[in-house]
């Protein structure tokens, strides 16, 4: 089962997805969940300014095709939140969209694979500057 919502708070929208089994998992649901939990973090671990959506998508889309799993993935890897739920940057194959400071994204590669399930895990991202001093001494 596959929860999808969100919140407003002064006209700004949050987004998620949460993805649960009613019962036990069966160990092929398991192995799925793990693979998108692995496209996500690989997906979260690149997401930095200068890199554009394309890449981000291809970091996760590209792990679920070595697992195997590329047909089941047709659907873009994120998206931008804030005055409007689905905003730019988009993360998708075709994406110019170059990340900056300040912007908030989602990473929820969405697996399909109708026979078992829908696997969707969504985190939302929040792309903040870190301020780095350097000093240079004179001698």
């Amino acid at each position: 089962m596959t929860f999808d919502f969100g919140a407003m708070y002064e006209g700004y929208h949050s987004d998620m997805t949460r993805t649960i089994v009613l019962g036990k998992a069966s160990e092929e649901q398991k192995k799925l969940y793990s693979i998108v939990l692995e496209a996500q973090t690989r997906g979260v671990a690149c997401i930095k300014e200068g890199v554009t959506g394309a890449e981000v998508d291809a970091v996760c889309r590209d792990y679920i095709r070595e697992q195997g799993y590329g047909a089941n993935f047709g659907h873009g890897t994120g998206h931008g939140v804030g005055l409007d739920i689905h905003e730019l940057p988009v993360a998708s194959p075709r994406s110019s969209h170059i990340l900056e400071a300040n912007m908030v994204v989602t990473v929820e590669p969405v697996f399909i694979y109708p026979v078992i399930w829908d696997c969707v895990l969504k985190i939302q991202l929040s792309l903040l500057r870190r301020a780095v001093k350097c000093s240079q001494k004179n001698s």
